[in-house]
């Protein structure tokens, strides 16, 4: 897994910088940011995505 920088999205295409992977390579799938399970400095989570992380923090298993 690769943590990358969004830099431009058009309709289904994404725009990245960082990602480890071959120019032209199909991406099979796509994962939205944890800083619980990826911490980077700098990263911008957006409130969905935060209200998402707590909503499974609250109902995990021995949580």
């Amino acid at each position: 897994m690769t943590v990358v920088r969004l830099l431009e999205r058009d309709g289904n295409r994404l725009l990245v910088a960082g990602l480890d992977a071959i120019d032209n390579s199909p991406v099979l799938d796509i994962k939205p940011y944890g800083a619980k399970m990826f911490p980077h400095e700098g990263v911008c989570i957006p409130d969905w995505m935060q209200k998402v992380l707590k909503e499974f923090e609250r109902n995990r298993p021995g949580a």
